[in-house]
């Protein structure tokens, strides 16, 4: 299956992948070393600030390496950027590093030798949430955990991470998150926020409508 983005106003085509994960998919602690640290050079040379997230962040964290039972590796960047990043992709490509999903002010998915590295785009959360939350994926976040960042050593290298990363590790991963666990180990959403959670998905269907009119109007122009 094929996809297209617009990138500088131009489309971009660029072979899909299905919205689920696939357990045949690699995860190779070489291979996501590899795949980060070009990653970080093409960002780094465009001056595109990301951050390590979730699953990789709290690897990096606690473990000083890759989670072993990891199937993805988890970075993000603020919606600010979403231009500049947009218009690497074709570099990352060069590189062997192929966008393979992607969802309008939400996600860009990629694939480097059969390992999946995903970007979530942090965006300040709609309205009445967005003085407190930012919004990452279809989650909320206290922007107090994501409003500025910090080094981290990791793989030889200096990778941002959220400032003071215990927080936002405990926000998404509980208070036993010193403890590995194997398989996805969360937070649930508390009641109180999931008509708010409704309320994104129907906001969310609207503007990716929009934004695939806009596209086509930009091709057609």
């Amino acid at each position: 299956m094929t996809g297209e983005i617009i990138i500088e106003g131009k489309p971009f085509s660029f072979e899909k992948l299905p919205w689920v994960d696939i357990p045949n998919l690699v995860f190779n602690k070489e291979l996501a070393t590899e795949c980060l640290l070009i990653v970080k050079e093409v960002l780094d040379q465009h001056n595109i600030t990301f951050v390590l997230m979730h699953g990789t962040l709290l690897g990096a964290y606690r473990d000083k390496n890759f989670i072993p039972h990891d199937f993805d590796i988890d970075l993000a960047f603020y919606q600010k950027d979403d231009e500049a990043f947009k218009s690497i992709i074709p570099e990352l490509y060069e590189k062997g590093i192929k966008l393979c999903r992607y969802h309008y002010g939400i996600i860009y998915s990629f694939i480097f030798k059969g390992l999946i590295c995903d970007f979530d785009v942090i965006c300040k959360a709609e309205f009445p949430l967005g003085f407190r939350y930012y919004r990452v994926l279809t989650e909320l976040t206290p922007k107090k955990y994501l409003s500025t960042a910090e080094p981290l050593d990791f793989l030889g290298k200096a990778f941002m991470v959220p400032a003071n990363p215990e927080r936002i590790i405990a926000y998404e991963y509980g208070k036993s998150w010193r403890t590995p666990q194997k398989g996805r180990q969360g937070k649930i959403s508390p009641i109180w926020m999931r008509p708010f959670k409704f309320m994104k998905k129907a906001f969310f269907f609207v503007l990716r409508k929009l934004h695939l009119r806009k596209e086509r109007n930009t091709m057609e122009e």
